[in-house]
């Protein structure tokens, strides 16, 4: 028996046009009843609070690819893998080595990001995914102040591939960086995080503390973020638009993509929650 399901959101909860359509709202909130409902993302806690909270107002996300879990009821944190700042001194060190730009995520409470003043040009996209959330540091000093908990580098999709494994051979066993696609643009990032940060880990410290254990709980995700997820719970679910080496670490793939929800679908049956007919027609 499934005791807790793990959404991922772009991709797989969201459509193309970043909603959850509101015909699929009742049958998310059936989920919710039937067993424990998380969001398990990489954006950022109130870029995902913005998306599931006017429909489960109770639900816990887990933000910034494992680094933060956050409940929307209080949105005071239940977990956080953080780093010092000098443990990112040597990867910031590279960063502008490398002629690349870095923003650096951090938990506070008032702020997603901090930018250290002159070495990184705000974007009208940053505007607006952060809004007012965006702190100006004048120093990478600066940063000590705050819980870091990861460095997003922009650049081409080449300069960080080459980014990146010039960075697990300088610190192979350091960090867990993963390369992502922005949706809906042609821009790549670069998560720089701690090595013990993953949706998946956080996901069985969540679910640890509830008493439900790996197999007990059902993955859905269409990216790489999402592999450890969808090989290690009791049932991973890749969407079928994920790509080919995403399907291969699930146990099976969706009935129909995230256009026509299906990862709704696929929770719902898994669950053996009866359905209105002609939903996902």
């Amino acid at each position: 028996m499934y005791k807790m399901v793990a959404f991922d959101l772009d991709g797989t909860l969201l459509n193309d046009d970043k909603l959850i359509e509101d015909r699929f709202f009742e049958s998310i909130r059936k989920i919710s009843k039937a067993c424990e409902f998380v969001i398990a993302t990489g954006r950022r806690y109130y870029s995902a609070k913005g998306f599931i909270g006017g429909i489960l107002p109770e639900a816990k996300v887990i933000a910034n690819n494992g680094a933060l879990i956050k409940s929307l009821e209080d949105d005071k944190s239940i977990f956080s893998s953080s780093m010092a700042y000098k443990d990112l001194k040597g990867v910031i060190d590279m960063i502008y080595d490398s002629d690349l730009e870095a923003l650096f995520a951090i938990n506070h409470a008032d702020y997603d990001v901090a930018v250290v003043r002159d070495t990184y040009e705000i974007s009208a996209m940053d505007s607006a995914y952060y809004g007012d959330r965006i702190k100006l540091v004048d120093s990478f000093e600066g940063l000590s102040s705050y819980d870091l908990i990861s460095a997003i580098v922009h650049g081409s999709k080449k300069d960080l591939e080459k980014f990146k494994d010039d960075l697990k051979k300088a610190y192979p066993d350091l960090y867990n960086i993963y390369l992502m696609h922005l949706s809906g643009s042609d821009k790549y990032i670069l998560e720089v995080h701690d090595y013990q940060c993953s949706k998946w880990k956080s996901l069985v410290i969540y679910a640890t503390s509830l008493g439900i254990r790996p197999e007990e709980i059902i993955c859905i995700g269409d990216s790489e973020n999402d592999m450890e997820m969808l090989e290690n719970a009791g049932l991973g679910i890749a969407m079928s638009n994920a790509r080919t080496y995403i399907k291969e670490k699930a146990d099976r793939t969706s009935s129909y993509d995230n256009n026509r929800g299906g990862a709704v679908f696929e929770a719902i049956k898994a669950l053996g929650i009866d359905y209105e007919e002609g939903l996902w027609d």
